[in-house]
């Protein structure tokens, strides 16, 4: 296992944290495994290609590929994928740690080569199999895949070293002294680099930790303190509610743990969680390579329209065919979303303070057509591929946007908890019927708890639904001018 990078002096304090981390750079571990499924699979094609080739060259004749072998590499690549996730060789937590990891990728592709032999014979087709052909195949592709799998763990523990990290934990102490390296690296499975931050005098500050666990990316937050002030502990962290990020609370007193049921324990210590991350895992890998293909393929395909509009604002009113606007996005961090201009230079509105309303004058001839047909927003694809949006996901509402004179944090308490994925071009909200003005609270509930909803249901599945009803709906939606 990896060990954990920690700075335990007492005082350390957060702008030294910021500065001490500000240049690492954070590892996906699920694109490590993504490609030791993709580079196991090249090593079987690739290498029972090769072998064709080689045994021809060797015997000085012409073998070429036969369905026979296209048919077996196929099977057998789908085989190695099932055996080596039944084995443990693609997960997450083994993955970086080569001896057994190598030792799980030999087991599962010996399996494999074995049950396509076995196959083989009882199909009775093992007679039109090249031996020499099949062990040489099965042998190379061995040691093939794991040559490769050592080379991605030397890559992976090059940047370790080098103070990049997988995850980002922060330990703090309430009262006290924060929790130390040796308690709390059980949840961190040692890949994660932790700041173990000065003692707050006073749970109180503990809700000015937002804008830091957002801007240093923390996955895990710790927070330590005497087991009779939790209960104000956990009322106080409910300011972090609009954070992705999970949050354990550890009582200071380890003598608990001789006292209270076993099944409330991370590793030898009580562990409160207030908190979790909201898509983690595969799950969050998913939908980032979703947001990409589809932003990417989306673009591509969209280029020729993307030029006409471009064109098209242009020709009717002078200005830039783009218009930003700051908007708040994951974590409540802030971003500049992209849209195509749709009102008159003059009369842009940078922080919505007055809200598109039906018959705008503001709003261009061009503007309208686009915003009817919600072409203004295909821009925002852009910001899919920066990682700022999602395909699918809360809107991400202007900053001066009001419903019945109230700022739109201020009318719900709930309304940050939208914050705890990226906002996305389209929602659930939407494809609801719950598009465009916002002309009252009542509306502006309904759409809070359509988008709280996707939060805690989320699926790919959910997303390509939700897609797929935006595509329909967006050609005679009433809502959208």
């Amino acid at each position: 296992m990896l060990k954990t990078d920690l700075s335990s002096q007492d005082g350390f304090s957060l702008a030294e944290a910021h500065d001490a981390l500000s240049e690492h750079k954070k590892i996906c571990p699920y694109n490590h495994v993504a490609a030791l499924v993709v580079l196991d699979a090249v090593a079987i094609a690739v290498v029972g290609i090769v072998a064709t080739w080689a045994i021809g060259f060797a015997r000085d004749s012409s073998m070429e590929l036969q369905q026979w072998q296209i048919f077996a590499m196929t099977f057998g690549i789908l085989l190695q994928f099932n055996t080596a996730k039944a084995v443990g060789a693609y997960d997450v937590d083994k993955a970086f740690d080569l001896t057994p990891s190598v030792k799980a990728s030999i087991c599962a592709q010996v399996t494999t080569f074995a049950m396509l032999a076995v196959a083989a014979a009882a199909a009775k087709q093992a007679g039109h199999y090249s031996r020499l052909w099949f062990f040489t195949w099965a042998l190379s592709s061995v040691l093939s895949a794991q040559a490769l799998r050592a080379f991605l763990a030397k890559r992976f523990y090059n940047k370790i070293d080098a103070g990049h990290h997988m995850s980002r934990a922060m330990s703090i102490g309430v009262g006290g002294a924060p929790i130390e390296r040796d308690d709390i690296e059980f949840a961190t499975q040692k890949k994660v680099r932790v700041i173990v931050e000065r003692r707050l005098q006073s749970h109180h500050d503990l809700a000015a930790l937002a804008k830091t666990i957002s801007e240093r990316q923390i996955d895990c937050l710790f927070v330590s303190g005497p087991w009779e002030a939790i209960p104000e502990i956990a009322s106080a962290l409910s300011a972090l509610k609009h954070l992705s990020v999970r949050i354990l609370i550890l009582p200071r007193e380890k003598a608990l743990s001789t006292i209270l049921d076993a099944s409330l324990f991370d590793g030898d210590r009580l562990a409160l969680c207030v908190s979790n991350q909201s898509i983690a895992g595969w799950g969050l890998w998913l939908k980032r390579v979703e947001d990409i293909f589809i932003a990417g393929v989306a673009l591509a395909l969209l280029t020729p329209l993307f030029i006409l509009v471009s064109l098209a604002i242009k020709l009717e009113s002078p200005g830039p065919v783009f218009f930003r606007q700051t908007r708040v996005g994951f974590n409540g961090e802030r971003f500049q979303l992209w849209k195509f201009r749709s009102m008159y230079v003059e009369a842009t509105d940078p922080h919505a303070q007055i809200q598109t309303a039906k018959g705008d004058t503001r709003v261009t001839r061009v503007g309208r057509l686009i915003r009817r047909l919600s072409i203004d927003e295909l821009p925002q694809l852009l910001n899919v591929i920066e990682g700022d949006m999602s395909i699918v996901g809360p809107r991400p509402h202007a900053l001066a946007t009001k419903a019945e004179n109230l700022q739109l944090e201020d009318a719900f308490d709930d309304y940050a908890a939208r914050h705890r994925v990226k906002p996305g071009i389209t929602g659930l909200a939407q494809v609801s019927g719950f598009r465009g003005e916002l002309t009252s609270l009542e509306k502006l509930r309904r759409r809070i708890d359509y988008d709280l909803d996707y939060i805690k249901h989320w699926s790919l599945w959910l997303d390509l639904q939700i897609i797929t009803k935006t595509a329909v709906i967006v050609l005679w939606d009433k809502n959208a001018y």
